[in-house]
């Protein structure tokens, strides 16, 4: 018998600067040779037409994922972790989590930064694993002089990514507002808080620009989540939420915390 046909999933990504394509080809040659459970491989690029082919998951991604789930589990039954009917449900959830972690620790010890982790850049594979896609290209992007801060969706953005806005003065952006692993990880920590909680992000009139005092609501976001998860969770997803870039924990750190925590649970 014959192999089944490869299902694939085309994206052409577009530059205003020659230049720019020619990092393009580099970057789509990096990620050709990342090889990752929890990482969508790229199986082909066409360089001149800067055309990203990679395998198409038919499933769903994870914010689907959770649409689909959120009756069954999340948040009451976090708050019993893991001692309940469901355990074997929540257990599948943060193995999600744990397949996130994973595949962006691969990505940051290659030194690549994601800029725009969020539900709908992790799909789930014909095993139920999760993998993160639409990785690399920011990177580009941000070598060229394009705009840096807005690069992900606001609502799992990081707080130094945003422009402050202050009545009567341009705006301007905090932080120098350039995409980071610290990034990455405010991100993967709200993405990971999702999961296992089912309370969905929500957008905020204005996109990235906002003033002083919807920051300062950011740094009061955390505290919404405080004795939702038990069991060691809560104290390592919340250090990566700190409002200050440098304060946050390396990728791998946080993967082989949670390791610990779903290894006690399991």
């Amino acid at each position: 018998m014959g192999q089944r046909p490869l299902q694939v999933a085309i994206k052409i990504v577009k530059y205003p600067a020659e230049k720019a394509s020619t990092h393009f080809r580099r970057e789509a040659s990096v990620w050709a040779l990342l090889r990752h459970e929890h990482l969508v491989p790229l199986v082909g690029f066409v360089k001149e037409r800067n055309i990203l082919i990679s395998p198409f998951y038919e499933h769903r991604h994870i914010g689907e994922y959770l649409e689909e789930n959120s009756a069954a589990n999340r948040p009451r039954l976090v708050l019993s972790l893991f001692f309940s009917p469901w355990k074997k449900l929540i257990l599948k959830s943060f193995h999600k989590v744990l397949g996130v972690a994973s595949g962006l620790a691969c990505l940051h010890a290659n030194q690549i930064v994601h800029g725009h982790l969020k539900p709908a850049n992790i799909l789930i594979d014909d095993q139920g694993s999760a993998v993160i896609s639409d990785f690399g290209i920011s990177k580009v992007v941000d070598q060229h002089g394009f705009t840096t801060y807005g690069v992900g969706t606001e609502c799992y953005m990081a707080p130094e990514l945003f422009v402050v806005v202050s009545p009567g003065i341009n705006p301007r952006p905090r932080h120098g507002s350039r995409t980071s692993k610290s990034s990455d990880i405010y991100s993967f920590a709200l993405v990971a808080l999702e999961i296992l909680t089912s309370k969905r992000r929500k957008r905020r009139p204005g996109g990235i620009f906002i003033t002083e005092g919807i920051l300062l609501d950011l740094r009061a976001e955390r505290t919404e989540y405080h004795g939702t998860l038990k069991n060691g969770l809560w104290e390592v997803l919340d250090p990566c939420l700190s409002f200050e870039p440098g304060a946050r924990p390396c990728t791998k750190d946080v993967l082989d915390q949670l390791t610990v925590v779903f290894n006690a649970l399991d």
